[in-house]
Parts: structure tokens; sequence; C-alpha cells
């Protein structure tokens, strides 16, 4: 058996994914510095909170993945997810949405579910051919549940993420992952880093100047044709039934298992 790994280089190990990062971490500087000054001070106070807090979790779950945390990268990228989402869905309808975000008094929960929001999200969107508004919203949920299952320790991910390798001693554990295990670190990353493009192209379009969202608009469709050339080979890391999903999305799934995978 392969030895485990314990560090990762993203320059070397996963390039393109490491290209796309060093081009969110330049769009948010400047996305930043092409803010329209004119904004309310409140909506722009908010939200451009939050979106530091996207870009803070992105730098930090670099680190965790470059040291083969993939448990604490789970956790950091579903907090990620979970704030551009908010960020995304306060945006669209900002005056009445921020001030009930300032002023809700339930300190563990926001006002509106994850699923509310996603939804809210996507019926903004232009569905691309062939999906459905289901389908853009099933996908997105997917993308959340996927992320949750390491950051939550579902019992079969827990157990398959933390078994041992043959140079690991039980006793004295290390963050050391499988060769296997290698591109689970390139998913989270790479859904991370196009999280914070999609992010910034949302928040630059109501609170910055029309260059930078004309900016990001280009680049997130560059982005997204770059990603059909990066292969990552998942292993599977947890279990579901047919029952999680719609028929409809399931028999999706099905046909792109046969299109892309099988």
């Amino acid at each position: 058996m392969a030895s485990s790994i314990s560090k990762i280089n993203f320059a070397t190990d996963f390039p393109q994914i490491n290209k796309i990062y060093e081009v969110a971490i330049a769009e948010y500087s400047l996305t930043i510095k092409s803010v329209d000054q004119s904004s309310d001070r409140l909506q722009l106070g908010v939200c451009i909170q939050i979106l530091k807090s996207v870009y803070n979790h992105l730098t930090s779950l670099k680190l965790l993945l470059e040291s083969c945390y993939i448990e604490s990268g789970g956790a950091v990228a579903t907090s990620l997810w979970e704030k551009s989402i908010l960020l995304q869905f306060l945006l669209i309808d900002k005056e009445p949405r921020v001030n009930n975000y300032v002023t809700h008094d339930t300190f563990k929960k926001l006002p509106w579910h994850v699923k509310e929001m996603i939804k809210g999200i996507v019926e903004t969107e232009v569905i691309p051919a062939g999906k459905s508004q289901n389908d853009m919203i099933d996908f997105f949920y997917l993308q959340y549940s996927y992320l949750c299952a390491i950051k939550h320790g579902n019992p079969y991910t827990l157990t398959y993420l933390n078994r041992l390798t043959d140079d690991e001693n039980f006793f004295q554990p290390s963050p050391a992952i499988s060769p296997v295990d290698k591109d689970i670190i390139g998913f989270i990353f790479i859904v991370s880093n196009t999280t914070l493009i999609k992010t910034l192209k949302s928040f630059s379009k109501h609170l910055c100047l029309a260059e930078q969202h004309d900016r990001l608009i280009l680049l997130d469709k560059e982005i997204t044709k770059s990603m059909k050339e990066i292969k990552l080979n998942m292993p599977q890391i947890i279990k579901t039934s047919p029952n999680d999903f719609r028929k409809e999305f399931r028999d999706y799934l099905e046909e792109l298992d046969k299109k892309y995978i099988s």
C-alpha cells in the first residue's frame, strides 16, 4: 500500500485549482476597491462583513487542507458555503432582508432556512438549458449535504475518514491521509474557491461599480468552462438511499453518472 500523505502543495498537486484560488484572492481585493461608496451604510456594512468572513474562511481553509485536515477543512468549507448563501440571499432584496437579519433575536438560527435561501437565489438566476429550477435547488443542496456530512461526522463518513493507514499509530493520530483520499481535498477546495467567485459576482452586482461586476461575469464563465478539464477521482465517503432524492432528480443524477463516470 502506498505511504500516507501528510502535506499538500496546491501549486503542484492541484495546479488548476490553485490558479482559481489565486484569481479568487485577487478579485476579492479588486471587488473591495470598487465598492460604491454611496451605498446605504447599514446594507454595505453588513454585506461587506459577511463577504470578509467568506474570504477569511477560504484563506484559513487552505492552511487546513495543506496539512490534510479533511474533517476540519470540511467544517470550515461548510461555514463558508453557508455565509455565501446568506449573503447572496440578502443582496437580492437588501433593505428588508438586512433589517430582518440585524434585528432577529434567535441567536442559534437565521430568520430563513437554508433551503428557503437556496430557492430564493435560484429563482433569480437563468436556468441552464436541460435543467429545471428544482434540479438547480437540489444540486445546491446536494453540495451542501456533502460538506455537512464531513462537518457533522455522518457515521459512515467519520469511520471512513478516520481509518488507519499502514504507517499510522492509532494512539498517536496524525492528519495523514491515504492517497485514495487526496482528491477529497481538491473537491473541498474547488467548491470553496468557486463559491467565493460567485459571492463576489453577486456582491459586485448590488454594491460595486459596474465594471467590476462585468469582469466577474466573464471570469465566472471562464472558470466554469475550465472546470471541465479538472478531473477528480472522488472516493465514496457517504452512504445514502434513493429516498433522499426526488425521483426526477435521482434519474437525472443517474444519467450524469452514465455520461461522465460509468
